[in-house]
Order: C-alpha cells, then sequence, then structure tokens
C-alpha cells in the first residue's frame, strides 16, 4: 500500500506545483521616467535597485518591491481593473489609476505609467536590468 500512496502524493505535488498562478521576475535597475507633454523633454531619474515584481495570473494583479537610496525596501501593489489594448489599466492602494505594458518576458522590461498626467508631464516607472 505505501509503494502505491509515494507515487501517487508525487503525482499530486506536481500537479499542484504547476497550478502555481505567481510569476516572479527580478530586475536590477528601476527608473521614474519624466517627459514634459510640451517640450517632449525626458528626464530618467534613478528610483531603486534590486527589484522584484511578482504577477499573479488568476488576479492579473502586481506587486512590486525594490531598494530605494536610502537602502530602504519600498513598493506597491495594483489591482487589475481591465484590458486596454497592450496594457492594462490597474490601480494603487490610493485609487490612482495606471496603465502597465507587461514586456517583462519578452523583453526583460516592465512599464506602469501614470494614467493622468502629473503637472502636465507624462510620469512612467521602468523596471529593467539595463542602466540608462
Amino acid at each position: 500500500m505505501k509503494i502505491f500512496l509515494i507515487p501517487i502524493l508525487l503525482l499530486l505535488s506536481f500537479f499542484c506545483k504547476s497550478q502555481d498562478t505567481q510569476q516572479k521576475y527580478h530586475f536590477k535597475y528601476v527608473y521614474y521616467i519624466i517627459t514634459n507633454n510640451e517640450t517632449k523633454e525626458k528626464r530618467e531619474i534613478p528610483t531603486g535597485k534590486d527589484a522584484d515584481v511578482i504577477y499573479d495570473t488568476f488576479f492579473k494583479s502586481y506587486k512590486t518591491v525594490w531598494t530605494d537610496n536610502e537602502n530602504i525596501r519600498a513598493g506597491t501593489s495594483f489591482i487589475y481593473l481591465k484590458n486596454e489594448g497592450e496594457m492594462d489599466l490597474v490601480r494603487d492602494d490610493t485609487k490612482t489609476q495606471y496603465l502597465v505594458w507587461n514586456l517583462m518576458t519578452a523583453k526583460d522590461k516592465l512599464f506602469i505609467i501614470f494614467k493622468e498626467p502629473r503637472d502636465n508631464h507624462m510620469v512612467m516607472i521602468l523596471f529593467t536590468n539595463q542602466i540608462l
């Protein structure tokens, strides 16, 4: 009886493992990219490093965390609202809305873009493994 129980338990554990809905990604760098909507001048501000992003394929939610310039782990969670073409509309805990352009698998990048301009500037957060 024990001989049959061990293979069944192994198969069940493999099946449970394959049902994991969380995809984990690691990025070396995080930047704020701020573009003036009038002059198109762009600033790339280093914001963090050693970043982790967890994407939940079931809820389509994102959790981000990185180490900032004071060596403090910071980040936020984003809740899925709806699909908008190649991007997802999400919101954070403060109800601020963002567009997420998920290129983590294809290009090793993740863009989180504020949906509404900030003081006539487009603001986005870029997770990447390349120094800008």
